[in-house]
């Protein structure tokens, strides 16, 4: 600006201020004119914005219209149905109009960032909806145009508050998103239709099959792309923006928020060598994911990617469990057409061993994390397939492939893949998913097969029951308690008389003979902790008690039978469990002759299947009473046969005993830890299989109380 202009302006800035006092209307139509003045007169392009008068005769425009509605709020109440005369002049005089031009050609330098912080200020400070106006939502629209354009554009801050400001005026009115839909394909939204988001749901799930323009919705398009800012706190605040916008009755909208989610882009990016054990530990949510360059040159390789990746899963996450529940569900099914389909599936089946290791600890880990149903009922498809009712047959090469590799890649060569694999499908059992447990677990269980047939011509006497062929086995007794569900004392080793079939029919009676079954399962000359025996089972009882007690809770709405039909007489075909529980008996099974970290995650995911809310599931798994088929690999007979193996090696080790109590002492710290102590691997399964048995007797006395004493069905 020259001497002689700042001059001028000056001495016309003294002038208006010695002159008379005007009407509002007055002062409003002075300021807008200068502003015009301004591009007829001024021959200086380049010249900024912030060295003309500009942005103050913009502020006083906004003062006046925020002035004149508070005037009108005290004289009539309300300024709703309320039009000042300089409001009126703002909409007929299309200045909002005239403005946007300026602002998208950003002349002079820096008009954008003037015309967005007006139009936000204008927005947010009037309380009459100004959308509804065609000469406010055309302009504006033209302005969400340009908003996100420039990735760190110097009007990021200026862009992501307007957008939050019209996501905020739509929420208020959702009719309003119609104003910022650019296709005539949609469908005719009235503003109190009960079935417009069921009709907008299935469009959705129509347009997600097809190509479409990407200038759809240009509002979201607009966050997302704002999303991305290198600047953390322009990032969250677009994240917002879309909080606002996820519960619209609007299908496109869906459509391109899922479409440009960027959690594809940060699969891709993801090193293929991350660590399990780095991944399990990271932890990230959005809003909150700062990282300094400390940070990143001690952190291992990829921690930056994964930390970004797993920040906006949690964002998507949020999202969907914040939007309208058809809507989150069509969201999901789309992030797993573009997401796990598209990009992780190919990832997952990899043959490389890290990439397989590495997708996997991935895959974990957005299960674990994941909050909203709807997720998680879309990852259980893609690595289960679709909803399954009929029973796995063996051998059935049709099923789902990465289901299958999965389940395979548990009895992996690597132990580390092995235990990695494992420990999603424990993740995944922890969530008691329907469609998970179905598919792994109970569609071959609910014909009890595994139950052996009854001859009926054999008369059944009254004879005393023994201790289930493990005549060498000690059965703890527990003093209960009805009130609770931990017992008063905890278990004490003590021979208890053989029990009848008659006192078997008493519920009391039945339960603690099953439970001490599990008890004895390892024979007192094998236990390594038999002086120590009160240790331990009070806290496996309260995890237990709790695990359960959270998943009833979860699997309240599955309506899953409350009882075994016991009307329902097994079949004499061939029982098999289906391909993911026959790997979990066959894995038990080598408890003897594992390493002791698969042994921990192999207990540690049968703990959980056990856990599970479901009659045959508990009947097939934690009823030793039950005369499995001879086919039949219960988990009771799994164990027992596995106590045979383990008395026969056991006589060949001189002083086994006292090598299994040093074994313990070492694994709990109490002695020293050799390289490679003799015996190592099965003196450590020993230890494993004992606390196994503590701890699945736990589980069997929870399930099987709540069952007996009413406190809780299985099912709810």
């Amino acid at each position: 600006m020259s001497i002689i202009n700042r001059f001028t302006n000056i001495l016309q800035n003294a002038v208006e201020a010695l002159a008379p006092q005007a009407s509002s209307i007055e002062e409003f139509t002075f300021h807008w004119k200068r502003i015009t003045n301004y591009y007829i007169e001024s021959a200086d392009e380049k010249e900024p914005v912030s060295r003309t008068n500009i942005p103050a005769h913009l502020q006083q425009m906004l003062d006046i219209l925020i002035a004149e509605e508070l005037e009108l709020i005290e004289e009539f109440g309300s300024a709703e149905n309320q039009t000042g005369p300089c409001l009126e002049h703002l909409l007929h005089q299309n200045i909002l109009e005239t403005l946007t031009t300026f602002g998208r050609g950003d002349t002079p330098p820096g008009m954008k960032q003037q015309v967005l912080y007006f139009a936000t200020t204008l927005l947010g400070k009037i309380k009459q909806p100004l959308l509804p106006h065609v000469n406010v939502h055309k302009p504006v629209i033209k302005l969400v145009a340009i908003c996100g354009e420039v990735m760190a554009a110097p009007t990021e801050k200026e862009e992501v508050h307007f957008l939050c400001v019209v996501c905020s005026k739509i929420k208020l009115d959702p009719y309003q998103v119609n104003f910022f839909v650019q296709t005539p394909t949609l469908p005719n939204i009235k503003r109190k239709s009960p079935n417009a988001i069921e009709q907008i749901a299935e469009e959705l799930d129509d347009i997600s099959t097809k190509e479409s323009k990407r200038d759809e919705f240009l509002l979201a398009e607009g966050l997302l792309n704002l999303t991305k800012s290198p600047d953390q706190k322009i990032a969250v605040k677009a994240c917002e923006g879309l909080m606002l916008l996820v519960g619209l009755p609007e299908a496109k909208a869906s459509k391109t928020l899922v479409e440009n989610t960027q959690l594809a882009n940060f699969i891709c990016s993801l090193p293929l060598t991350l660590d399990p054990a780095d991944v399990e530990s990271t932890e990230a949510k959005w809003g909150l994911d700062s990282y300094s360059a400390k940070e990143d040159k001690q952190a291992f390789t990829g921690k930056r990617q994964l930390r970004s990746f797993l920040s906006f899963l949690d964002f998507i996450d949020t999202l969907i469990e914040e939007s309208h529940r058809v809507i989150g569900s069509t969201l999901a099914k789309a992030i797993k057409l573009h997401v796990f389909d598209k990009v992780l599936k190919d990832l997952l089946l990899a043959t490389n061993e890290n990439t397989a290791l590495s997708i996997t600890a991935v895959l974990t880990k957005t299960v674990q994390d994941c909050k909203s149903q709807f997720i998680i009922q879309q990852i259980t498809q893609f690595m289960l397939g679709e909803e399954a009712n009929a029973p796995e047959k063996k051998n059935d090469e049709n099923g789902n492939n990465v289901r299958q590799t999965l389940i395979t890649r548990c009895d992996h060569i690597s132990d580390e893949l092995a235990i990695t694999t494992l420990r999603l499908f424990e993740v995944l059992l922890h969530k008691t998913d329907k469609l998970a447990i179905e598919n792994l677990i109970s569609r071959n269980l609910v014909s009890r097969g595994y139950v052996a047939p009854v001859d009926k011509s054999i008369e059944t006497e009254d004879e005393p029951i023994s201790e289930a062929s493990n005549s060498a086995a000690a059965e703890p007794e527990f003093e209960w308690d009805d009130s609770d569900v931990i017992p008063k004392t905890n278990p004490i080793i003590k021979k208890e008389p053989e029990i009848t079939a008659e006192q078997l029919a008493d519920p009391k009676k039945r339960l603690e003979h099953m439970v001490n079954l599990f008890l004895g399962v390892v024979p007192e000359n094998l236990r390594s902790s038999y002086e120590q025996e009160e240790l331990g089972h009070e806290q496996y009882l309260r995890d237990a008690h709790t695990a359960f007690r959270d998943g009833l809770k979860k699997t309240k709405r599955y309506n899953w039978p409350a009882k075994v039909d016991q009307s329902v007489e097994p079949n004499s075909d061939e029982f098999f469990p289906g391909s993911f529980t026959s790997m979990l008996m066959n894995k038990l099974s080598r408890v003897l002759d594992q390493p002791y970290d698969i042994n921990l995650q192999v207990t540690s995911v049968v703990s959980r299947f056990c856990l599970v809310p479901h009659v045959y599931l508990t009947e097939y798994a934690l009823d030793p009473l039950i005369t499995p088929k001879s086919s039949s690999q219960t988990l009771y007979s799994t164990l027992q046969n596995v106590v045979k193996v383990l008395e026969t090696r056991a006589a060949r080790i001189p002083n086994f005993r006292d090598k299994l109590v040093s074994t313990r002492k070492r694994l709990i710290g109490m002695e020293q830890d050799f390289d490679n102590p003799e015996h190592r691997t099965l003196l450590e399964g020993v230890i494993v299989l004992e606390e196994f048995c503590k701890e699945v007797a736990a589980v069997a006395f929870v399930k099987h109380h709540a069952a007996s004493s009413g406190i809780e069905n299985l099912t709810v």
